[in-house]
């Protein structure tokens, strides 16, 4: 087995520039009011899908922010796409369909 050592600055510096992308995104979500798709928040905030998608999986398992599914049936088929919007001030998860 190989091992890599990362000095404690390195990491803190990762650690450090993954919370500020998350607080960005957050923001931006906040700001813009809406729900948005993986795919323009990628194209608003210039970010790797991938990356924004760990990043938004983060922030919802905290409840802060909401993914929901966005469906339509265009040329009658139905097609899904996840979506997700952050309300501004943070409410608890509630299960789907209480109000």
């Amino acid at each position: 087995m190989t091992h890599t050592f990362t000095s404690i600055g390195k990491a803190a510096a990762r650690v450090g520039h993954r919370a500020t992308l998350r607080a960005q995104l957050l923001e931006h979500l906040r700001s813009v009011g809406g729900v948005r798709t993986l795919s323009e928040l990628a194209e608003e905030l210039g970010r790797d899908c991938t990356l924004l998608r760990a990043d938004l999986d983060f922030l919802e398992a905290a409840s802060l922010v909401w993914r929901r599914d966005m469906t339509w049936a265009p040329f009658g088929v139905e097609l899904t796409e996840p979506c997700w919007w952050a309300p501004r001030v943070p409410m608890p998860a509630q299960p789907e369909g209480r109000s």
